[in-house]
């Protein structure tokens, strides 16, 4: 994972450039880098893909799947329904199991998706309920966090509410 610290960090907002440095030629032994690696390095592309764009909002990931299953599920289950109205009897296939089975877990997954989304985003809405902000006196003898609420200041450092001069 460490070949991919420059995209994690550009994904975080820092900037990332390249610096051209002068190697000097290799004396003794050959490289180790094969064109095996790739094949090692694809888990770990997974992963950062996954982390990179799913984090923060797991219900566009679970909510893929989920639709898939349950579009696979409807598909099966509308063939089976026109044979159904045809005539031809559908309680012994298969076909029914599996598009009931598509359904029940695609739901499953789509709900699960849902959680996680409210569990991820449960923190956020409390953090922007309460804005903070660092300030320090004029002559650096006092510092700390205030917090706001409410259009007044609430001092960290002499636990006063009211508004503040600062």
């Amino acid at each position: 994972m460490h070949r991919f610290i420059p995209l994690i960090l550009s994904e975080m907002g820092f900037r990332v450039a390249e610096v051209p440095v002068r190697h000097q030629e290799r004396k003794y032994g050959a490289s180790k880098y094969r064109s095996t690696k790739i094949l090692t390095e694809i888990p770990d592309l997974l992963t950062l893909y996954f982390l990179l764009n799913y984090t923060r909002r797991p219900l566009h990931f679970f909510g893929k799947i989920g639709s898939v299953l349950c579009a696979l599920g409807l598909a099966s289950l509308t063939y089976l329904t026109v044979l159904w109205f045809r005539g031809i009897p559908i309680g012994t296939r298969p076909l029914l199991t599996f598009g009931v089975l598509m359904m029940v877990v695609g739901a499953q997954i789509v709900f699960t998706g849902l959680l996680a989304d409210l569990i991820v985003n449960m923190d956020q809405d409390r953090s922007r309920d309460v804005p903070l902000k660092y300030v320090s006196d004029q002559d650096g003898s006092s510092e700390g966090w205030v917090r706001q609420e409410h259009g007044r200041e609430w001092d960290a450092r002499t636990a006063e509410r009211g508004r503040s001069d600062r």
